[in-house]
C-alpha cells in the first residue's frame, strides 16, 4: 500500500513540474508576443506622429463624444 502511495506521490511531483515549465514557456511566448505588438505599435505611433505633425492639410482628432483633442499644426501657421 505505501508503495502506491509514494507512486501516486512521485507521479503528482513530476506532474507538477511539468506543469511549471509548460506555463514559464507559455508566459514567455506571451511576453515575446506583447513584444512584438508593442513594437508595431510604437511605429504605428510613430509614423501617424509624422504624418500629422508635416500634413500641410487641416487634420483634427476628435473623442467619443466629438470634442476635438489634437488639431494639425498647419491650424497654426
Amino acid at each position: 500500500m505505501s508503495t502506491i502511495i509514494l507512486m501516486f506521490i512521485f507521479g503528482f511531483i513530476y506532474f507538477i513540474l511539468n506543469q511549471k515549465e509548460y506555463l514559464n514557456k507559455m508566459v514567455e511566448e506571451k511576453t515575446h508576443n506583447l513584444q512584438d505588438i508593442n513594437r508595431e505599435l510604437e511605429e504605428s505611433e510613430n509614423r501617424f506622429r509624422s504624418f500629422a505633425e508635416n500634413t500641410s492639410d487641416l487634420f483634427y482628432r476628435t473623442d467619443i463624444n466629438g470634442v476635438i483633442t489634437y488639431i494639425s499644426k498647419s491650424v497654426y501657421e
